[in-house]
């Protein structure tokens, strides 16, 4: 297997930042955007082809399923309140799954890939760890775990499945991990700290191509995106520097070609998608018919109402034993309900229930912790996060205050 250069074959613009790519079934590109939390779909030179909302903040990975279902991850950083939200191609929410509440491990998770099987490979950078989530929604448990050692990580970002393996971006530690996907063994590891060869920097992403050689994005230095070549079992075959800078994620489709999210560079620059292919491949021809249509229904369902807090405020009562809130639950056909958690750094600080009809407003009510009251005995107001997590409608996770 020879490495050679990649070039350009098509670049375009998103009306947001973009984060996380992945191919459909359909050949179509989907595309998760954070600056107005939304996932796009284009053809492969960059039609737009239909748009839906997300109902939360901070959508950081993206996976879709054979059935053409799109997986989308929520990182929330340090308080391990987030989730991978599944949706239906047209947009609709159909479920939310995690780990377990009492998990030995935060959970905000990254990037993900999903085994023919069914079961999800979720990067976890805050527990330093793989997350495995059954086609059932149930936790299939975890790989590895903080350190440098042989199957441990440091902020892992990225997985791919391919060559029969899991391939995991350790990029704290600077470096790709190889394992067995069923059994969990430890199978090889490659990459330093550098700018040479087989060396990297910051790695953002991973993925295999159709011919099995494992593509790696790094980061090398603040304004450059490189694009690594590796076989299977980790051997070095290539390198091509990319016209782009902050560079997220990349996916690769049945063609060989590469898509890579980022700050595109000028002429035609801003936020967008660089498509790239092998030098000796053949320019991909017209499409007869669009990958997928765009969507005749409006994108989310006016079944999912999205809850939010308003103001966003939790006022404790004067006792420090409870606090109280205003939830909103926007116009649809069904109420906003679910659970109620507050966190500082990991720290559970409230839990509640809320119920709120939809269109309308509604006191709901948190029973603080034990730290919540001695932070509330120090300071007036503390910045937390607030999870909403919807068994009915659509939740999310926000920054907020708790007040006293």
């Amino acid at each position: 297997m020879q490495g050679g250069q990649y070039v350009e074959a098509a670049r375009w613009l998103t009306d947001g930042r973009p984060n996380a790519i992945a191919i459909g079934p359909d050949g179509s590109v989907v595309v998760t955007q954070a600056t107005d939390d939304k996932v796009s779909r284009f053809d492969q030179r960059g039609t737009l082809l239909g748009t839906f909302a997300l109902g939360f903040g901070y959508p950081y990975g993206v996976a879709v399923d054979p059935a053409g279902q799109v997986h989308v991850t929520q990182y929330s950083g340090f308080d391990s309140t987030a989730q991978v939200h599944m949706y239906s191609s047209a947009g609709g929410h159909l479920r939310s799954y995690g780990v377990p509440e009492g998990a030995s491990t935060q959970f905000s998770p990254w990037g993900m890939a999903l085994h023919p099987d069914g079961t999800a490979f979720v990067a976890n950078p805050v527990g330093a760890d793989v997350q495995l989530v059954r086609p059932d929604g149930s936790w299939g448990g975890r790989l590895g775990g903080p350190g440098s050692g042989p199957g441990q990580f440091d902020g892992p970002r990225d997985v791919a499945l391919g060559n029969g393996s899991l391939y995991v971006v350790d990029t704290g530690n600077r470096r790709v991990q190889r394992f067995d996907p069923t059994t969990g063994e430890l199978q090889a590891i490659w990459g330093q700290s550098g700018y040479g060869e087989g060396q990297f920097l910051n790695p953002q992403s991973i993925d295999v191509a159709p011919d099995g050689r494992v593509l790696v994005l790094d980061r090398n230095g603040p304004d450059a995106a490189v694009l690594n070549q590796f076989t299977a079992a980790g051997d070095f075959l290539g390198r091509t520097t990319l016209p782009l800078s902050q560079a997220f994620a990349m996916a690769v489709d049945a063609a060989g070609a590469v898509y890579v999210t980022g700050l595109v560079s000028y002429p035609s620059g801003g936020w967008g998608v660089l498509k790239v292919v092998p030098s000796d491949a053949s320019p991909t021809p017209p499409p007869t018919s669009p990958p997928m249509p765009p969507p005749t229904s409006p994108p989310m369902p006016p079944t999912a109402s999205k809850a939010k807090v308003m103001p966003k405020r939790i006022d404790a009562v004067k006792s420090r034993q409870r606090a109280t809130m205003r939830i909103a639950c926007s116009a649809g056909t069904t109420r906003c309900a679910g659970k109620v958690k507050v966190q500082q750094n990991g720290k559970i600080l409230a839990r509640g229930t809320y119920t709120v009809a939809a269109g309308r407003k509604a006191k709901a009510a948190v029973r603080l912790t034990a730290p919540a009251r001695r932070l509330l005995s120090a300071r007036k107001s503390v910045k937390v996060r607030l999870r909403l997590q919807a068994t009915t409608g659509v939740g999310g996770t926000t920054r907020i205050r708790l007040t006293r």
